[in-house]
């Protein structure tokens, strides 16, 4: 009986310890759950955090990619345009003064919020090129990122073939100091660099379409000289107009000075023509002896079908005479041929196939009866270049199918004679007469240009003065691009390889 009593005295004593334990595993699990679910909430906050920020990364850098695209775009349309570097950077920079500050919201919102992005730009440093700084912010609620790109803006000089400055477009002449207009046709325009007191002398002739361009600042009733008071420039013409050439005089005088050096390249071996190859003690010519060539002999009409040239060579003398033809293959490749004297006193030059010979003439130039120089070839596969003195004449049916370009000998050509191609002079006077016809575009920045006696120029001219007189016609026609002499600029050797715009990667420079 007692022992009961104590048993039940002890069951009474732990009377309420189910209900302690319970509420404490109810405690644990509690915290566990609160602990979890702060996590919970927090990996929910940041993941929702993280995804704005890499939205608002993505808005900000496509926001910058497209500015740069439209910037991109604006160079290179602006480049296509007739304006020199100083127009072509403020065209540039008027616009990008306009996209400075612009908010691009052109986005899909984000879970109800939408992202905008605004564009800074911010020019770094002047003179060519010019460094700039594109700044894309973009935002999304409260978050924020901010992306840069550094890029550039150059201008280089266009090439009209070969390092040569731009001809204004529908340009007949261009010229520096003195127009004396006394006669004939001009359809084209005329640019004047002077502004000086009787620097255009006027008398009639068919100027209808033609305007005169001239410099601000000019005055017509000083500046131009009229046949007498009966002529009307605003119905005679050519008609005045403001506009300045831009033309680089500076460009062109140093692609004559950079004149390249005279080379000597391998003398080639002699060559004897036999009139039966089989046969040594038959007639025979020798086409080049002694480091001259000789197009003088019936032999190379009858006997002889080209001469192969594979390499550059030198000769002392080419003499051509007798009226024959000599035909050069070059495989298809180009070809310099140095020589002391040209001699074209009689006869024909033909390239075969489509490689270009270049000459490099030291001494003299002489051309004489009804001579030509690939006049049944393309104009692209002929140039020559002449460091002499004498002067270079052209009379008769004689022809040049291809370019030519004179150091510092003077140029005649008469009797319908003329060159079919790019002309570039460092001579003091060029002279047109007698019927003389070219399809030329003529660069001579330091010569008196003189066309009279029914001269016909297909083309365009540049020259230190022009003077025309006598049934001259002068009519421009656009440049042919595939003409032009390939000198680099010693002074300048680095200018055309100027790129319009470069651009630096993405940086990102704040991230909220």
């Amino acid at each position: 009986m007692g022992r009961i009593k104590s048993l039940v005295s002890k069951s009474q004593q732990e009377d309420g310890s189910g209900l302690v334990l319970t509420l404490m595993v109810l405690m644990v699990l509690s915290v566990l759950a609160v602990s979890l679910a702060t996590v919970t909430i927090g990996s929910y906050r940041l993941t929702a955090k993280n995804r704005d920020s890499v939205s608002v990364y993505y808005v900000a850098e496509a926001s910058l990619n497209e500015t740069y695209e439209e910037i991109k775009s604006l160079v290179t349309d602006t480049y296509q345009l007739d304006v020199n570097q100083d127009t072509y950077f403020s065209m540039v920079e008027n616009v990008m003064d306009e996209t400075n500050g612009r908010t691009m919201n052109d986005f899909s919102p984000q879970f109800s919020e939408k992202p905008t992005a605004t564009i800074e730009i911010q020019k770094i440093s002047d003179g060519n090129p010019r460094e700039y700084t594109l700044t894309s912010e973009g935002k999304i609620g409260n978050t924020t990122r901010t992306v840069t790109k550094n890029f550039t803006v150059g201008y280089k000089e266009k090439d009209s073939g070969g390092g040569l400055p731009t001809i204004p477009e529908g340009a007949a002449a261009v010229v520096k100091n003195q127009l004396d207009i006394l006669g004939g046709t001009i359809k084209g325009d005329l640019y004047i660099d002077s502004t000086t007191p009787k620097s255009v002398n006027l008398d009639w002739g068919n100027y209808k379409s033609s305007s005169l361009m001239v410099k601000p600042g000019f005055d017509l009733n000083t500046m131009i000289t009229y046949p007498n008071n009966n002529y009307k420039l605003n119905v005679e013409g050519p008609f005045p107009q403001e506009k300045n050439a831009d033309f680089n005089w500076d460009q062109l005088e140093n692609l004559i000075s950079n004149f390249p050096q005279f080379e000597s390249y391998p003398v080639p071996s002699d060559l004897t023509i036999y009139q039966d190859s089989n046969d040594p003690s038959s007639n025979k010519h020798q086409l080049i002896k002694d480091g001259s060539l000789y197009v003088n002999n019936w032999l190379i009409a009858d006997y002889f079908e080209k001469l192969v040239l594979d390499h550059n060579v030198s000769f002392k003398d080419i003499i051509f005479s007798s009226n024959y033809t000599l035909n050069i293959d070059t495989n298809n490749k180009d070809i310099d041929i140095s020589v002391e004297n040209l001699d074209v006193s009689n006869g024909h030059l033909n390239i075969l196939g489509n490689g270009k010979v270049t000459f490099h003439i030291k001494n003299k130039i002489t051309f004489g009866s009804g001579s030509t120089l690939n006049v049944s070839g393309s104009t692209n596969q002929l140039e020559l270049y002449y460091s002499g003195t004498s002067p270079v004449t052209l009379s008769g049916s004689q022809k040049i199918n291809g370019s030519l370009f004179t150091l510092q000998s003077d140029l005649y050509f008469t009797g319908g004679a003329g060159v079919n191609g790019l002309i570039i002079s460092g001579g003091k006077k060029i002279t047109y007469d007698g019927g003389a016809y070219s399809n030329s575009y003529i660069f001579s920045p330091t010569a008196d240009l003189i066309l009279k006696g029914g001269t016909k120029i297909n083309g365009a001219i540049v020259s230190k003065t022009l003077s025309m007189d006598g049934g001259v016609q002068l009519l421009t026609s656009p440049f042919n691009d595939s003409l032009g002499f390939k000198i680099e600029d010693e002074d300048n050797p680095n200018e055309q390889n100027i790129e319009l715009i470069v651009s630096e990667p993405v940086i990102e420079t704040s991230n909220d």
